[in-house]
């Protein structure tokens, strides 16, 4: 994604510069002494202790260029792969994970040092289900992927037919 968005957002960048990516430890400042660039998850503001970087957010720059919403992560597995059973399983976890999410944001939050509040916001700003805006900006992401020479081809995506298992919204 932080392709997709450099060479869509700065089309002038990639044009003089080969955009590359080296995997590397969160750490920025040892990532910044050996690239001109860090991608860092950021679970909090200034987690990493970088607030004088100039920084752009993915999920903002994301919506901003196509107008869909983020999509962080989700499951996948081949259906000849996936018995319905271990399917049903995941929803399971999932329902229990959002259940969970707010005990679970202040864990981290103790954890970690951060505020229980700023926690609890956090983790209800995520949208836990692939509704339709969220399923077009997939297609969205594999089509963009596919032009920028990513992908060497755009998946189909099926779901699941796992009636009303859903997690809840609550």
């Amino acid at each position: 994604m932080a392709s997709i968005i450099l060479r869509e957002k700065f089309p002038n960048l990639h044009s003089s510069h080969k955009i590359s990516f080296k995997p590397m430890m969160p750490n920025i400042r040892a990532m910044l002494a050996q690239a001109d660039a860090a991608l860092v998850l950021e679970s909090f503001p200034d987690e990493h202790g970088a607030t004088q970087l100039f920084a752009l957010d993915l999920a903002e720059e994301w919506a901003d260029l196509t107008e869909l919403p983020y999509v962080h992560g989700f499951w996948v597995a081949r259906e000849e792969d996936l018995p319905t059973v271990y399917a049903e399983r995941l929803v399971a976890a999932a329902n229990e994970g959002v259940s969970a999410r707010r005990t679970i944001a202040e864990a981290y939050a103790l954890r970690k040092g951060f505020s229980v509040e700023s926690a609890r916001t956090k983790v209800e700003q995520f949208d836990f289900f692939l509704d339709d805006r969220e399923q077009e900006s997939l297609s969205e992401f594999f089509r963009q992927a596919f032009y920028h020479g990513i992908l060497g081809d755009i998946p189909d995506l099926n779901f699941f037919d796992l009636p009303s298992s859903a997690p809840s919204k609550n």
